[in-house]
Parts: C-alpha cells; sequence; structure tokens
C-alpha cells in the first residue's frame, strides 16, 4: 500500500536532490535510510554486546554502575550527538550563575 508524506516544498526539493545525486528515487533513498536505522533495541543490544566484547578482551571488571567515568562517556556521546566535537573528556564545570 503507498501513501504520502507531507512535508514543505523546500523539504521535497532537498530531499529529490540528495536522491537523484545518489542515483535513487526519494522513496528508495526513504527505504534504504528506514532500514538502516537501528531500533532502540537493537542498539540495546549492540551496546550489550560491545559490554561484553570490553569484559571478555579488554576489562573483565567493567561495571555498569553510574560512576563519573560512566557519566563522562555519556556526556561525550551527547555531545557527539549534538554536532559539538569536545577538545577533550574534561567536562566542562557549570558557571557560577547556573549552579544556583
Amino acid at each position: 500500500m503507498r501513501t504520502s508524506i507531507a512535508v514543505d516544498s523546500a523539504v521535497k526539493e532537498r530531499l529529490a536532490v540528495i536522491a537523484r545525486e545518489r542515483g535513487m528515487t526519494i522513496e528508495q533513498m526513504l527505504t534504504d535510510m528506514v532500514g538502516l536505522t537501528p531500533t532502540p533495541e537493537q542498539l540495546a543490544a549492540r551496546a550489550e554486546a560491545a559490554r561484553a566484547y570490553i569484559r571478555e578482551h579488554l576489562c573483565p571488571d567493567l561495571d555498569d554502575e553510574d560512576n563519573e567515568d560512566h557519566r563522562t562517556a555519556v556526556w561525550f556521546w551527547e555531545e557527539l550527538r549534538a554536532g559539538r566535537v569536545p577538545k577533550s573528556l574534561e567536562r566542562p564545570k557549570p558557571s557560577p550563575d547556573l549552579a544556583a
């Protein structure tokens, strides 16, 4: 069953350009994108597999507790997802104005 998705005309035109550059239709491009985007369950399974690998090959005492290292890793990942690349693993200290 075919259906349509309402988007702004500028968005549709941008999708058309990207699809054309890839040698495909908008439908093909979106189908590929959806097929390649993991579900939350798939992401959780990948994370667990990664933890198991790390425990087996790199760090047997790795734990899942909420500790400073874990909070730093979560912060770092959130920065990357937001399009910001931290210069180090040093998290910025909250400004005194925001600490209240």
